[in-house]
């Protein structure tokens, strides 16, 4: 299924950077609605996010996305190559660590075409495969990412590339 036409998948800039820090801190706070003693929930949630995306841009093995819907910051996507975890018995890979889109968004399109385009970039970077976790809560990314082909390993979600 390829993007709406109306939608742009792009790398974040600093010029997004206000906008797509906003999208994640209500990230955070959706996920401490969900389960406030498992999240975390630090304020002030828009400066900290903004100044770690800051240090994420241009970083090499990072894939930050924005999402557009005719020229509106709609959802954003932060995603990484990870080195092999001995702890948590994972093989390098792609990680998906974020992927947010807007409530009123939801459904049409936005977060299939971050995650494809996500997908596309971690497999360049030599990504063998994808994770990614999801909160209990969350049924509907959950049925998304299986329809993206991940299935369920432990508590994350696995898609081989």
């Amino acid at each position: 299924m390829s993007a709406p036409s109306d939608l742009e998948i792009r790398d974040v800039t600093e010029a997004d950077l206000t906008e797509v820090a906003r999208r994640a801190a209500e990230l955070v706070r959706l996920h401490h609605r969900w389960d406030s003693r498992r999240f975390m929930l630090v304020e002030p949630l828009e400066a900290g996010y903004r100044r770690f995306l800051a240090s994420q841009l241009g970083q090499s093995g990072v894939v930050l996305l924005v999402a557009l819907r005719r020229g509106a910051c709609v959802g954003y996507l932060y995603g990484a190559l990870e080195d092999r975890d001995w702890p948590s018995l994972r093989d390098a890979c792609g990680a998906i660590h974020d992927v947010y889109v807007d409530a009123d968004q939801r459904g049409k399109g936005v977060a299939r075409a971050l995650m494809s385009a996500a997908l596309e970039r971690l497999k360049a970077l030599g990504a063998p495969r994808v994770v990614l976790s999801s909160a209990q809560s969350n049924t509907e990314g959950q049925a998304l990412f299986e329809k993206l082909g991940f299935r369920r390993t432990m508590v994350e979600f696995t898609r081989e590339l």
